[in-house]
């Protein structure tokens, strides 16, 4: 096991910030909280990444303290995240990146010079933070490994404090286990119910719940949705799973295991 100082692990951190070498400060969770590790790089305005290993594969990226970007393998890269929702086209998005300049940051580029709403990017950018978080507290890391210099591919679209997104991972962690009584893996197929439930006259759709059930034809899995619209499994599945709740689509088979994400 590998033991961090708090001092020394602070120092390495506020020394972060000016060098892109190896990692400078590494180690293992076993005996230290995850909010303690954040703490060190809030105190310090760290920016960089932060990688964590052994189960989970998850990144989040710090910018002056604050977590700012979010990702695991499997998940879209952000180019792709903002044209599936309909932010941002692939030729804004590399447009933009060619025009960042180092005194201005991608995301306010791309607001810039194609008038790509600002708060849809900081959306996209805070539910890649919070599922990333959800997933090392659901699955759990045993190591972790921070590399200064590096700042996030959306420019700092959005900074959130540790508690605030360490807080709603717990959240989510147990909304999940609510979740997976009606909806056990991504590989669920569901499509439109023949009746309205409970013989009711109408129902109010939202616009995200629109969103999702347009896409149910029966042959989709969750998982095909979540990889169509470019959303996390907590965003669909928590749709997918007040719709069956309520009676609004019924599940009608399940997809391979290698369909699964």
């Amino acid at each position: 096991m590998t033991t961090i100082d708090e001092t020394d692990a602070a120092a390495s951190a506020r020394d972060d910030q000016v060098s892109d070498g190896p990692a400078q400060l590494s180690g293992t969770l076993d005996g230290f909280e995850l909010g303690e590790l954040f703490e060190l790089f809030t105190a310090t305005d760290s920016t960089g990444v932060l990688t964590f290993s052994e189960p989970v594969e998850a990144t989040l990226w710090i910018t002056d303290g604050a977590i700012s970007y979010g990702t695991s393998p499997g998940t879209p890269n952000p180019r792709e995240l903002l044209e599936r929702q309909g932010i941002a086209t692939t030729e804004q998005f590399d447009g933009a990146v060619a025009a960042t300049s180092s005194t201005q940051l991608f995301h306010e580029t791309l607001s810039d010079l194609f008038d790509v709403d600002a708060a849809r990017v900081a959306a996209v950018a805070r539910e890649q933070i919070i599922t990333t978080a959800f997933e090392i507290v659901a699955v759990g890391a045993e190591s972790f490994e921070f590399r200064a210099g590096t700042r996030d591919p959306l420019g700092g679209a959005i900074l959130m404090g540790h508690g605030d997104v360490l807080a709603e991972a717990e959240r989510r962690r147990d909304e999940w286990r609510r979740i997976a009584e009606l909806i056990p893996s991504t590989g669920i197929v569901t499509a439109l119910s023949p009746e309205l439930p409970g013989g009711r006259d109408g129902i109010t759709i939202t616009a995200d719940e629109w969103q999702i059930l347009a896409q149910l034809d029966g042959r989709r899995s969750a998982a095909d949705v979540i990889g169509v619209l470019g959303q996390s499994a907590f965003e669909v599945c928590g749709v997918l799973y007040e719709l069956l709740r309520v009676g609004t689509i019924q599940v009608v088979g399940h997809a391979s295991d290698d369909d699964e994400q």
